[in-house]
């Protein structure tokens, strides 16, 4: 049996009342988001905001977000329904984020692996057997 990678997405903002997901979607519904014009605009804006608490106000504001550890009922560890069998790792305050990502695709590459929205961090995505 194939393992299908699923995982819920959520408008933004991030607040506890906005805690329902919007729909279910794939590694390859983020890759193709991540690659597309969607959300440049608010990337460049967020990449100009100088002091990490007014970029993580931002960014909870106004990116949508997903949690790529399964589909949710609602986003808490009590509303889990299925784990997606991916494991989403944040690195961040990289000083040399090209130079990371080149080790990390030598050493282990990712299922997805994208710079976050900051600039200054990467977001991999490895599938696991849970």
């Amino acid at each position: 049996m194939q393992t299908q990678y699923k995982f819920s997405v959520y408008h933004a903002p991030i607040k506890k009342k906005n805690a329902t997901p919007i729909k279910t979607i794939t590694l390859e519904d983020v890759h193709r988001v991540v690659i597309s014009k969607k959300y440049e605009a608010l990337t460049n804006e967020l990449r100009q905001i100088n002091g990490k608490d007014k970029q993580n106000e931002f960014k909870a504001s106004k990116l949508d977000y997903v949690t790529f550890s399964g589909i949710f009922t609602e986003r808490a560890t009590t509303g889990l329904l299925q784990h997606s069998n991916l494991l989403c790792i944040d690195l961040d305050n990289l000083n040399n984020v090209v130079e990371t990502k080149n080790s990390i695709i030598e050493i282990l590459p990712p299922s997805l692996m994208f710079v976050s929205p900051t600039g200054n961090g990467i977001k991999l995505v490895y599938k696991v057997n849970i």
